[in-house]
């Protein structure tokens, strides 16, 4: 026996290791089993409030949602975006779409993806209040998280399948990093900004050209934050590195799409679904239907509070902070962007990271963790009943139209085309699409000249023996009426079908 083993050791010791031991480990336990708590009531959340959970019934009509699907539907069965089935988003919504479908199908597959993806964007806005709510405690930073969770989830009900949910990750991740770093330049002269902050950047922004180019606006804004404090620290060398990492960062997940649609002979395709036809969209659309005041509140209320607490923030520091400028800056931005595009509640939820910031800064002004706690627990309740309120009158029977299944049903599924009915009209009756533009053709038309040009080329083939047509306002007549009228003969027309008016024609020859 070793003669130092008889030395007594002090109690005290022994009591401070065992307490560091057990806190150690509780502390293990803590972080091990609270994310998959936060998950677990995740799943159960999204599989109430997203009509493509399997609790739901097959081939709601979901619109949008159905579009993704489709597109990722075709992509599965060896199908190549934009050529085979042609829509005016980038293709990382596709791709998400794909992987749904081989996971578990066109009908639900895709939800698992979206659990996912929230996920992932959960523990980026943890992060984030990690970096704004240092002071607050575990209990009140989860009522902010899960606020800002019911927030998404009232905006987007009946479906999560959304361009934003995909982006989601990417810009949370990317806000997380710029506020980490803004927080230690202004602690130190010496910081500066990561090379994975600017690396991200590029993701982020890469990530919202390949899904709708408009998300990309809180990533120009943290940027140009980061940016014009490089300049104004005189940090050259950084700022040219920092250039490099997010060109890097955007590069890494352009490439490889634009590398597959090249060897696809696609990738003319590629550019005018992404961006060129958006240029026409963005340039020609309005709002058709004037907004009602709720939706307006919704959309605009995140971006108006970043406004107010940023500058009442400003007023009571009596100072001005790098995440109160981000803040501001993003906030006008963001208002007046919803208020120049179309009014669709799923263009406000890339605002929604900016809710765990807004929520920190009005949290530290209260004296006591009880006004903190209650007031969280108001907004949450509140938040929570209305998102199921929406979700009750959202989702309705799943899509059925007679017509269109005796015409498939009849003809078979390769003869037949479909022209203005829904995307959930190929999902329901496993229709693949004989030409890429499949649906809201009259809609997307209105939009670009280039783009009737190109139905009338694509369906002057006549490939379809039989095309069923919907009537809508989109447009006086079909943009194919000229096709309609020369090589094809009215054989059937109904007025009232869960589509409205429709005709059927077949084929002349």
């Amino acid at each position: 026996m070793n003669a130092e083993s008889n030395v007594p050791v002090p109690t005290g010791v022994n009591h401070r290791e065992n307490e560091q031991t057990r806190f150690s480990r509780s502390d293990r336990i803590w972080r091990g089993w609270f994310p998959l708590a936060n998950l677990a009531v995740l799943t159960v959340f999204m599989l109430y409030v997203d009509g493509t959970s399997p609790v739901h019934k097959d081939h709601l009509d979901l619109w949008d949602t159905s579009i993704f699907r489709l597109a990722g539907w075709v992509w599965a069965e060896g199908g190549v975006p934009y050529v085979d089935y042609w829509d005016h988003k980038g293709p990382l919504i596709f791709f998400a779409n794909l992987i749904g479908a081989l996971v578990g199908g066109p009908d639900h597959g895709v939800f698992y993806v979206d659990v996912a993806l929230m996920g992932i964007s959960m523990v980026f806005l943890w992060k984030i209040l990690e970096v704004m709510g240092e002071r607050l405690s575990v209990v009140v930073k989860t009522f902010v998280l899960w606020i800002t969770v019911a927030w998404i989830a009232y905006l987007l009900v009946p479906n999560l399948n959304v361009t934003e949910t995909v982006c989601m990750p990417f810009l949370t991740a990317a806000l997380w990093l710029a506020l980490r770093d803004m927080r230690r330049m202004r602690e130190s002269d010496d910081a500066s900004v990561a090379i994975v902050t600017a690396y991200v950047q590029g993701l982020a922004g890469a990530a919202s050209l390949l899904t709708r180019v408009t998300n990309a606006l809180p990533v120009c804004v943290c940027v140009l934050v980061l940016v014009v404090m490089l300049c104004m620290r005189k940090q050259w060398l950084p700022l040219i590195q920092c250039a490099a990492a997010c060109i890097g960062g955007f590069l890494t997940l352009t490439v490889p799409f634009a590398v597959y649609f090249a060897m696809h002979n696609a990738f003319g395709e590629f550019l005018y679904g992404t961006v060129i036809f958006n240029l026409s969209y963005a340039s020609g659309s309005s709002p058709e239907v004037a907004p009602g005041i709720t939706v307006i509140g919704r959309i605009l209320a995140v971006p108006v509070a970043m406004v107010i607490v940023a500058l009442v923030h400003m007023i009571r520091m009596r100072s001005v902070s790098s995440e109160q400028v981000l803040l501001l800056i993003a906030g006008l931005l963001l208002s007046v962007l919803f208020l120049k595009t179309e009014m669709f509640l799923h263009y406000a939820v890339i605002a929604a990271e900016f809710i765990p910031i807004i929520l920190a800064l009005i949290l530290t002004c209260m004296r006591t963790r009880w006004m903190q706690v209650t007031s969280l627990v108001v907004i949450l309740a509140a938040l929570m009943g209305m998102t199921v309120y929406q979700e009750r009158i959202s989702h309705g029977t799943p899509y059925n139209n007679e017509i269109v299944a005796s015409v498939i049903e009849e003809a078979g599924d390769e003869t037949v085309a479909l022209y203005n009915l829904p995307a959930e009209a190929y999902l329901r009756y496993g229709l693949k699409p004989i030409y890429p533009y499949a649906n809201l053709q009259d809609w997307q038309g209105k939009f670009s000249l280039e783009f009737r040009k190109r139905l009338l080329e694509t369906y002057g083939s006549a490939k379809a023996e039989y095309l069923v047509v919907a009537k809508t306002n989109d447009l006086k007549e079909p943009a194919i009426q000229p096709i309609l009228d020369s090589r094809y003969r009215l054989v059937l027309s109904v007025d009232q079908t869960p589509d409205g008016p429709i005709s059927v024609y077949r084929r002349v020859g």
